[in-house]
C-alpha cells in the first residue's frame, strides 16, 4: 500500500529530474540546478518513504530543498533573467520542502501506524 502512495511522487520527481537534465543541456545551469537537486532528493526521498522509512525520507527531501534553493541564488546568471531564476528555484525548493513535511509522517505518528 506504501508503494502505491508514493508512486505517484516517484514519477513526478524522475520527471523533475529529467527536466534539469533537458535544461542543463540547453546550457541553463540556473535552472537547471534547482530542478536535479529538488528531483534527485525529492525521489530518493520517496522511494525511502515507501520503503517505510519517513524520517530519513523526511531530512532527505528538507536537505534537498534547502540545497536546490541556494542552487537557484548561486547559478542565477547576472542581468533581466536573475529574479526569474532565483524565484524558480525557491519555488522548486519550498515546494519539495512543503511535500517533504506532509507526505512524511512525524515520528510519533509513524511508530502507530506500523503494524505489530
Amino acid at each position: 500500500m506504501r508503494l502505491a502512495r508514493y508512486a505517484a511522487a516517484v514519477v513526478v520527481f524522475t520527471l523533475m529530474t529529467g527536466v534539469g537534465a533537458d535544461l542543463l543541456s540547453r546550457r541553463a545551469p540556473g535552472l537547471a540546478g534547482p530542478f536535479l537537486i529538488a528531483g534527485v532528493s525529492g525521489l530518493l526521498g520517496s522511494v525511502t518513504a515507501a520503503s517505510g522509512r519517513p524520517r530519513p525520507a523526511r531530512w532527505t527531501m528538507l536537505t534537498g530543498a534547502a540545497a536546490a534553493a541556494a542552487a537557484g541564488v548561486v547559478l542565477a546568471p547576472d542581468g533581466l533573467d536573475r529574479g526569474f531564476v532565483i524565484g524558480a528555484g525557491l519555488l522548486v525548493a519550498a515546494l519539495l520542502a512543503i511535500f517533504a513535511l506532509l507526505a512524511t509522517p512525524r515520528a510519533k505518528q509513524a511508530r502507530a501506524d506500523r503494524p505489530g
